[in-house]
């Protein structure tokens, strides 16, 4: 603020400062204008002595060269001494006048001219020049020397004293005119005649003088000047005449010395009255200076200190102002400013607003004290009176103190509990919360102040708060979709009510033995059909119906149900009294639920399967919960719309299950897993060309089992892929062992399962294998059932392509079950057909199957695809097979799976058969076929 002020008033002070200096620069001017005049009028003084002087030395000069005797010769050259002696003494003068100025170029250089010229005085005195040099050499002299003050007149002096001035120089031109017009009518005298040019002379100087005359009058010049009249007669003669004019010399002399003596007093007068009166000018000016130095000088005092008094009242009042907010800024209590800064000036209205605003930042001080109570009550959790009657000072009071205004609204917290189908059950907070009067004696408007927003939004703020406590509280137990118990709370309440925790009639009833709770898993039939031909929001329709249906039954038994899932339920009943009880339960739950469910859509038809478990005292409660899990998957074994109750038979299967999961778990990891190999045959029967792998189970307890106990097991424990890998290894190996050993043998068939071929990694796990064990791809039929190939035919296409361009080659296994097979037969790179056994079985006897045969057949050849027979089992198929031209056989009229050891037999004999030409066969069930082993086809390439 001081600088502030401070530049404020330096700026005028500056400017006045320089307007001053101005001013006083101004009069420095004009004194020393009037001191250059004075000095000017000075030099004209001793330049007009120094021209009278040179004058007379011409005229003396004159008449030194007209003597006619000695004696005047002497006289004259004495005066012309004289003359000289004058001339040097005003030459001296001038000089000395000059030294004392600054350097004046003109006047230097004619003072520098007349001293040249000074130098033919001796010529003159010794009569070697002639008159008009004299005349000549002195004219210019003398108006050199006048032409130079004339300009110094002009250029030193201010327009003021330039009139006198150059009046003063006009009367001593005049007087310099006439000494020229003197002494060239003298010499024309002496001579009687003109010289030439000098009578032109003459008249140039008359008008000079004429001129000079007039100018000299006309700046105001005293009277008196003019010549006389017979002197003005003689000049009028003198300029007319053509001759040496015929005036009386002594005469002419005396009426010139007259005119000169005139002229003198006026120059005598003139230089006098200009000297005088620009020496006043000089004093007047002088004087003017220093009165304005005085002056501006007093004038800038008094703005000074009218300034500082001015500067120190604002910057007190300024102060206390400042020193107030910084006292505020701190914390520091504050007192009212206006009392110290009075006035209706500005300053005075500055202190009234600051006083009003830190009335304003108290009370907001106040206010925002008790927002961050009411915030921190919200946020621990206060309950909603004890927060709303912290907020209510925000309100303010009336004028007895009491509280001016209250909170109310118009809707409580909706109660959340229960099942809750529709969105507008859920999560609905209070609505309408407004500020009333407390009293009917209070303003009927409210306000719209900050203050009352504010506590509008904590109270609203503390109902949101409990608002989404309720909503997160039923959101935490609560499926989004059905609006039932979701997974966690209800297998809590399942787990809790099975072992009897809670402290209620049911548990008691429990523990006496009378009645029990029970548990209830259940799982839609077909849900999947729903969401892949309508889509999610249709299924999503059906899930809420069933809940909804659900939630009504279990009402009657006080029943509680919870979403465990996409179409998985779980029901917990309290109390029931026998496991038939809970049967006819579970019937009525399964008709209740299998019955239509209309929608814009049209009808859906979506029935349920039920494993329920009646709970036991002596029994944790997640193994009821597997018992029931247990019971749902015989259900859904046996059939679509079944419920079935947990009993001890169910029981002994589901813990005969549980041990053969484990049991197939720890077979894979021991790798007690190993192809059996059944042949194929072509020709009739009568050629081994190959072989079919078909997994068995060596188990150290269960014995040798077979692929169906453990295959079904194995796809629902998703070890399928794993399995299919360690058999198709050890395939592969078996083939390059028996290559090694010198049998022959042209195909090996593996089953591949669908949860391989639909694994990403296939492709690349199988080039692996058949990289690391080096055997050749050409050697592998891969089998792919029917219903595995369709169940993804894009995919699968894509793969079994893949692996063809290995080398193996792609079989479909039990082909006919299928009924859209033959639509896309053409599309995927199949190279082998293997007809289903059953329309092999006594194919002699049947008429449709011989159809069905024929029709593959004849597919077959026009597609360029082997066709194997498997299942054959009766000569008679053999035979009418073979006529019916299909291409290989297999079956247990031909020969049974065998292990590797028997296989390995087999082929060796076949090898000795082949070698000698004689007949050899294998024991089977139709007796020895004749046997010959195909050779492995030429050119087989490796993988990779």
């Amino acid at each position: 603020m001081r600088v502030r002020l401070f530049t404020l008033l330096v700026v005028p002070a500056a400017a006045s400062l320089i307007l001053a200096s101005l001013i006083v620069m101004e009069r420095k001017a004009d004194h020393d204008a009037a001191k250059t005049a004075s000095a000017v009028a000075a030099l004209a003084d001793d330049v007009a002595a120094l021209d009278k002087a040179l004058g007379d030395e011409a005229l003396a000069g004159s008449r030194l060269v007209q003597f006619e005797a000695a004696q005047s010769r002497a006289d004259r050259l004495e005066l012309f001494a004289l003359a000289m002696q004058v001339t040097d003494q005003q030459l001296g003068r001038v000089s000395a006048r000059l030294a004392s100025w600054s350097y004046h170029p003109e006047m230097t250089s004619a003072v520098a001219v007349v001293r040249a010229t000074l130098t033919f005085r001796e010529d003159v005195a010794g009569g070697t020049v002639s008159p008009l040099q004299i005349l000549d050499r002195y004219s210019y002299v003398r108006g050199s020397l006048l032409d130079a003050l004339s300009t110094q007149a002009l250029v030193l002096s201010t327009a003021r004293s330039q009139q006198q001035l150059l009046a003063l120089v006009d009367l001593i031109e005049v007087r310099s005119d006439h000494l020229d017009e003197r002494v060239a009518v003298a010499l024309a005298r002496r001579y009687d005649r003109w010289a030439p040019g000098l009578h032109s002379a003459v008249v140039g100087s008359i008008a000079s003088q004429n001129d000079h005359l007039e100018s000299a009058n006309r700046f105001l010049v005293g009277d008196g000047v003019e010549p006389g009249p017979i002197l003005a007669q003689w000049r009028e003669q003198i300029v007319v005449s053509s001759d040496a004019p015929a005036v009386n010399a002594r005469a002419w002399a005396e009426l010139s010395d007259e005119w000169i003596a005139t002229l003198d007093t006026e120059i005598e007068e003139q230089q006098r009255w200009t000297t005088d009166h620009l020496a006043a000018a000089e004093s007047m000016a002088a004087k003017t200076q220093l009165a304005t130095l005085v002056g501006v000088g007093l004038a800038l005092l008094v703005a000074m200190l009218i300034a500082s008094v001015v500067s120190v009242r604002l910057v007190k009042r300024v102060s206390i102002i400042t020193r107030q907010a910084r006292r505020m800024a701190a914390g520091a209590a504050t007192t009212k400013t206006y009392p110290h800064v009075r006035g209706g000036d500005e300053l005075g209205q500055l202190a009234t607003a600051f006083d009003e605003m830190m009335t304003h930042i108290e009370t907001g001080a106040t206010n925002q004290w008790i927002e961050s109570t009411v915030l921190e009550s919200i946020v621990q959790g206060a309950s909603l009176e004890e927060i709303m009657a912290q907020a209510v000072p925000l309100l303010g009071t009336d004028e007895h103190g009491r509280p001016g205004y209250r909170f109310t609204w118009t809707d409580e917290l909706p109660v959340l509990d229960g099942p809750r189908v529709g969105p507008e059950d859920r999560g609905r907070g209070p609505r309408d919360l407004t500020i009333s009067p407390a009293n009917s004696s209070s303003a009927p408007s409210v306000p719209n102040l900050p203050e009352f927003r504010t506590a509008v939004g904590l109270v609203r703020m503390a109902l949101q708060r409990d608002a989404d406590h309720a909503k997160l509280a039923w959101q935490a137990s609560r499926d989004e979709l059905t609006g039932l118990l979701n997974r966690g709370a209800i297998l809590g309440r399942a787990l809790s009510m099975a072992e009897g925790r809670p402290e209620s009639a049911a548990a008691g009833q429990m523990r006496s033995g009378r009645r029990r709770p029970a548990l209830m898993y259940i799982d839609l039939d077909d849900f999947k059909g729903v969401n892949d031909q309508f889509g999610h929001a249709a299924g999503d329709l059906v899930l809420v119906a069933q809940s909804i249906r659900l939630s009504k039954l279990l009402e009657r038994w006080d029943g509680i149900a919870g979403r465990l899932g996409g179409d998985e339920f779980l029901a917990v009943l309290p109390a029931v009294e026998s496991e038939q009880a809970l049967a006819d339960l579970a019937e009525r739950i399964v008709d209740e639920l299998s019955r239509p469910i209309p929608s814009a859509n049209g009808t859906f038809q979506v029935g349920v399967s039920i494993g329920s478990v009646l709970t036991r005292l002596d029994v944790p409660g997640l193994k009821l919960l597997n018992e029931a899990d247990a019971a749902l998957y015989q259900a859904k074994k046996q059939g679509k719309g079944k419920a079935l109750v947990s009993t001890e038979q169910l029981r002994s299967e589901f813990v005969e299950t549980e041990q053969l999961r484990r049991d197939v778990l720890e077979g894979l990891e021991r790798q007690q897993f190993s192809p059996w190999f059944q042949p194929i045959w072509g020709e009739g029967g009568t050629s081994l060309v190959g072989v079919e792998a078909l997994a068995r189970w060596h188990h150290p307890v269960r014995g040798l089992v077979a692929p169906g106990v453990f295959v079904p097991v194995a796809d629902e424990l998703n070890l399928l892929p794993r399995l299919d890998r360690l058999v198709f290894e050890a395939v592969c190996r078996q083939i390059v062992a028996w290559r090694h050993a010198g049998h022959d043998l042209r195909l090996a068939h593996f089953n591949l399962s669908t949860a391989w071929l639909e694994d990403p990694e296939f492709v690349a796990d199988a080039c692996r294998i058949l990289t690391a064990t080096d055997c050749p791809p050409q050697a592998i039929v891969a089998e792919v059932t029917e219903s595995g190939l369709m169940t993804d035919i894009s995919s699968s296409s894509h793969r079994l392509q893949a692996l063809r361009e290995l080398g193996v080659r792609i079989a479909v296994d039990d082909f006919g079950q299928g009924y859209s097979s033959l639509a896309y037969l053409s599309d995927l790179p199949v190279d082998v057909l293997k007809i289903d056994r059953r329309f092999v079985a006594r194919i002699d006897e049947e008429a449709s199957n011989q159809a069905i045969v024929s029709a593959v057949v004849s597919l077959g050849d026009s597609l360029g695809l082997t066709i194997v027979a498997e299942g054959v089992e009766r000569p008679e198929e053999l035979e009418y097979l073979t006529d019916a031209g299909c291409d290989l056989f297999q079956g247990f009229l031909l020969a049974r799976p065998a292990p590797i050891v028997e296989i390995t037999s087999l082929l060796g004999r076949s090898r000795a058969v082949g070698a000698d030409g004689s007949p050899g066969g294998v024991s089977s069930a139709a007796g020895p076929p004749p046997l010959r082993l195909e050779p492995a086809v030429d050119g087989e390439q490796r993988c990779g």
